[in-house]
């Protein structure tokens, strides 16, 4: 990790800031083998829900947590820019990457 401070003039530069994020959790879970089957040979599930209306993050961590029944889980913010949607990653690591 690398940790440097910004200069008053990189703190300025920011044009925007998006005050009622829209988030995103994708919780995954890998399918069980069948028998005799190797399980790391296996893929995952997937189940996405989109969250809006949220006061803040831990809001949506602690909703995710509650809700993970042993998923691990991903945390996306949803942007827009230049007209197309986007997702940027805020916790936890996709296991199919």
């Amino acid at each position: 990790m690398n940790v440097r401070p910004l200069e008053r003039d990189a703190v300025k530069a920011i044009r925007w800031e998006v005050h009622e994020p829209i988030y995103r959790v994708d919780f995954w879970h890998q399918l069980p083998a069948p028998p005799g089957g190797r399980q790391e040979m296996m893929g995952y599930k997937q189940d996405a829900y989109h969250l809006s209306d949220v006061e803040n993050f831990d809001q949506v961590r602690s909703w995710a947590e509650a809700n993970a029944r042993g998923r691990s889980f991903v945390i996306y913010a949803e942007i827009s820019r230049g007209g197309e949607r986007g997702i940027i990653r805020v916790h936890g690591i996709d296991p199919t990457r």
